[in-house]
């Protein structure tokens, strides 16, 4: 499942899963081709026509068991949270939606079926 989600001042997009074979999966796709996260996530984000700096991407397992990718959006959260938040913010943490699903799809068995 892919989130946007606001964690002490920051906003997040992530990709949680509770498939410990698929995060496994998708870290295996990244040893084997030598690419880094950040470095794909950044190319993703350039075709979107977003130019920013490679944002690392954490890899860790969340205290409710899921196992997490996630990255922080150069935004302010406080920024987000009022009634008419600007529309350059809001693209911006789209795109890195957009750009996290475009890195991760072909990784691991994220294509997969659901019978699979």
């Amino acid at each position: 499942m892919y989130r946007v989600g606001i964690e002490s001042g920051k906003v997040y997009v992530s990709l949680v899963m509770a498939d410990r074979y698929l995060s496994q999966s998708i870290e295996q796709d990244l040893v084997h081709t030598g690419d880094k996260m950040s470095d794909l996530l950044k190319d993703e984000l350039i075709d979107l026509g977003v130019d920013v700096a490679p944002v690392p991407v954490e890899h860790f397992r969340s205290p409710e068991k899921l196992f997490t990718f996630r990255a922080v959006v150069p935004v302010e959260a406080g920024q987000l949270s009022q009634p008419r938040a600007d529309e350059q913010l809001l693209g911006m943490v789209l795109n890195f939606l957009l750009g996290f699903e475009a890195c991760f799809g072909p990784l691991g068995d994220m294509s997969a079926g659901g019978e699979e």
